[in-house]
């Protein structure tokens, strides 16, 4: 597959004592919770939309 840097790598994602844990590439801009700790939203439907998106993204890029 061709690189792209708007692309994040989902590596795995598996259940740990009743969690979710998910390996993603790096990413230098920050996490979720950076987000919130930072007053940039402390909307959870919003965080959940970010989530879901970037999640899905890295589960298309291995779809091709």
């Amino acid at each position: 597959m061709a690189y792209c840097p708007f692309i994040v790598s989902l590596y795995d994602a598996y259940k740990h004592q009743n969690q979710l844990r998910i390996v993603m590439e790096f990413m230098n801009g920050g996490s979720l919770q950076d987000l919130v700790d930072n007053g940039g939203s402390d909307d959870e439907e919003l965080l959940a939309k970010i989530a879901y998106n970037v999640l899905r993204v890295g589960a298309c890029s291995g779809c091709g």
